[in-house]
């Protein structure tokens, strides 16, 4: 007989809140540990990690849900932010370029032409550090891209090498700025990434399987209704990823959110009779 359900432990993955029953929780690590084989085929396969010594097959939930999750979302910001600042240092050598060979400049003169300017204008975040960090960094950006009009004027009256000294002035200050505010915003986004494993058990004592999510909500106080059923909703489960629900649950704190069936997700493990052997 299954244990009645009264709290359960909620968890972002991508942007929708899910829920599984406190007495399947056993463990919650930091997604810090070693991965190692995939234990079974499928895109939300993750790899093996051990609890105990125990191998326990990890899940990526968004991936199991379908969708991209947080975590991959903001890991792909931070390494924009790292090719863009690689592309401002590109964009000032080729500036240096075309003002000592009288060349064409071919790149963006308007900062908001270049494919970071262009980002800007589009990006939206709830974060407020993230916005402040991104805000900043017009100042620099605008200017910089500036100086093409600027340098390539001067260059051209006859002034290369007073052009050229600017350039490298730039270069040492208004560059450096820019560069290190890109690199601020992406230490921003890489420290607010807090995906979990969380380890699941159907026992109370041994782990049945492990899920990726991106960040542990809250613990929260089921409300007097049931879950309703998927199926209910009009949802045939068969013809959706999330095969692995229980239902839609509705909570005291006036949450709503999935609750995840463990026994269904559990039943993808097949390794907890072995020993997990790393060397």
């Amino acid at each position: 007989m299954s244990q009645a359900l009264e709290e359960v432990m909620t968890m972002w993955s991508g942007h929708s809140l899910f829920a599984v029953p406190m007495h399947n929780v056993l463990s919650i690590t930091q997604e810090t540990r070693d991965l190692h084989c995939l234990a079974f085929k499928g895109d939300a396969a993750v790899g093996v990690t051990p609890y105990r010594d125990i191998p326990v097959n990890v899940v990526d939930l968004a991936k199991l849900s379908g969708f991209a999750s947080v975590t991959e979302e903001k890991l792909h910001l931070v390494e924009m932010l790292k090719q863009r600042e690689q592309d401002h240092i590109f964009w000032i050598n080729e500036l240096e370029k075309a003002i000592i060979n009288d060349q064409t400049f071919a790149y963006p003169r308007d900062a908001h032409n270049c494919q970071f300017g262009q980002w800007c204008q589009s990006y939206k975040t709830e974060d407020e550090e993230l916005y402040l960090a991104l805000t900043d960094l017009s100042g620099p950006h605008d200017r910089l891209h500036g100086l093409a009009d600027e340098l390539l004027t001067l260059s051209q009256a006859g002034h290369k090498e007073q052009a050229l000294a600017q350039l490298q002035e730039q270069r040492d200050s208004t560059l450096k700025e820019l560069n290190h505010l890109l690199r601020r915003a992406a230490t921003h986004i890489q420290n607010s990434i807090r995906s979990v494993y969380l380890f699941l058990t159907l026992d109370g004592n041994s782990p049945c399987i492990a899920i990726l999510a991106d960040e542990i909500a809250s613990v929260e106080v089921v409300g007097d209704n049931a879950p309703v059923s998927i199926e209910s909703m009009g949802i045939p489960q068969k013809q959706t990823s999330l095969k692995f629900i229980r239902g839609y649950i509705h909570l005291k704190s006036d949450k709503d959110c999935l609750l995840i069936d463990v026994e269904s997700l559990g039943a993808h493990n097949n390794l907890s009779e072995t020993t997990l052997k790393t060397g």
